[in-house]
């Protein structure tokens, strides 16, 4: 019997680790109920790698 072979976004979802998607979902309900500026400390805090224009785009 064959593993089977996982993907990325699997193992990042196994080991704890958030996708992009994920972060993004954050970043905007943080926008939301909190305001701007705890989105952005979180997206400066947990994801810095994200841009800036998608951080935007998520926080409309």
């Amino acid at each position: 019997m064959s593993l089977p072979i996982l993907s990325d976004k699997t193992l990042a979802l196994q080991s704890g680790r958030k996708t992009r998607a994920q972060h993004l979902a954050m970043i905007r309900a943080l926008a939301r109920t909190e305001g701007e500026g705890a989105a952005l400390k979180y997206w400066l805090s947990e994801c810095p790698r994200i841009s800036r224009d998608a951080v935007n785009h998520a926080m409309r």
